[in-house]
């Protein structure tokens, strides 16, 4: 895997890795209590049940500006459990499982000290290990067989406001490769208010896409607006086991950093404090 740099702060507060795989039609949501007690309840005591996510996939077989836009009516009840999500003691990293996915979490905590990043090396591991875990026990229940069809992952930055920014004017200073230059009438009464955007690129030859989306959030209980930049690669997994896998994630991680870098203004990025 061709090596990123890494940073003692950066400013990541949240992180995801997942795969997408095959309904497991036998699975119940008492598989999923069972599963939360094959992780241990005393290290992941905090549960929950949140909507099913719905099924992605990155196809090619045309451009995604193509893509009619079509208004679409779906009746279904108001809420839907089917993702059962654990968290751990420290609530910095949490397990989402439902009979299509599979996705580990790591959020940075809002207290006051700076909360380090643990990097990709880090988790990545932690991921495969619970990734083996649920083969182990998907084979244990006869609930079928693991075929992961997509990889995902995703990188959640923040840039508070009143630290280096106070106007979506200014987020060109920060991120001048994804804003550019904002060209403006000098003689004009008008001032920007407000930007939202996404972007969307192909990771040649059809391996994935980048998903770029910029907008003004919150952050945990923080009552300070951020502009939040939310990185996700997704693509196929090419093969069975987690090798394969693995292949599609390290892809996802050195496109999504090396691009972002690109994105960041260099003085930004020197206070991250690279590490060696």
């Amino acid at each position: 895997m061709e090596q990123t740099p890494n940073f003692a702060h950066p400013p990541i507060v949240e992180f995801v890795l997942g795969v997408q795989f095959a309904p497991l039609e036998n699975m119940t949501t008492g598989h999923l209590g069972l599963f939360w007690d094959r992780l241990g309840r005393t290290n992941w005591p905090v549960v929950g049940d949140e909507t099913p996510l719905e099924p992605q996939f990155e196809l090619f077989d045309r451009p995604r500006w193509r893509t009619a836009r079509q208004l679409q009516l779906k009746l279904q009840p108001g809420f839907q459990p089917g993702r059962f999500t654990i968290q751990n003691t420290d609530r910095d990293r949490m397990i989402q499982i439902q009979d299509t996915r599979l996705l580990l979490n790591w959020r940075k905590r809002q207290s006051g000290e700076k909360v380090k990043y643990p990097s990709y090396k880090v988790l990545i591991e932690d991921f495969e290990n619970h990734y083996k875990l649920l083969e182990q026990f998907v084979a244990e229940h006869a609930l079928g067989e693991l075929q992961p069809n997509q990889w995902e992952i995703t990188y959640v930055d923040s840039f508070p406001q009143g630290e280096l920014w106070q106007s979506p004017a200014d987020w060109q200073k920060i991120l001048p490769g994804l804003f550019g230059t904002l060209s403006t009438n000098s003689q004009s009464e008008l001032v920007l208010e407000h930007r939202a955007a996404d972007w969307s690129y192909e990771i040649a030859p059809k391996r994935g896409r980048l998903h770029v989306n910029a907008q003004v959030g919150f952050i945990a209980e923080s009552s300070q607006p951020s502009l939040l930049l939310n990185i996700t690669t997704r693509g196929p997994v090419e093969g069975a086991g987690i090798p394969s896998l693995r292949k599609g994630l390290d892809l996802g991680h050195v496109v999504s950093v090396r691009e972002f870098l690109a994105m960041v203004n260099p003085s930004v990025r020197s206070n991250w404090e690279q590490l060696k």
